[in-house]
């Protein structure tokens, strides 16, 4: 995927293909594996709930935790 290699070559552009990519609701398994790969090279749990909608209140929460840690508000 396009958003996991963006996140290996520079998180922060990696991080705005990732959050565009989760809002469309991929497939789970996509879902699992960018937020992995999210919390891997942010190095911390983004506490991002891939059984739940990417406008679920959680996941929205997850999210402004995420960019607001990363600076990219």
């Amino acid at each position: 995927m396009i958003a996991c290699r963006a996140l290996e070559v520079d998180l922060r552009t990696g991080v705005r293909m990732a959050i565009d990519f989760l809002q469309d609701d991929p497939p789970l398994l996509f879902r699992l594996t960018v937020v992995d790969k999210m919390e891997e090279t942010a190095g911390q749990d983004i506490a991002y709930d891939i059984d739940q909608p990417f406008a679920a209140p959680s996941n929205q929460e997850a999210i402004a935790n995420l960019t607001r840690a990363l600076g990219l508000e």
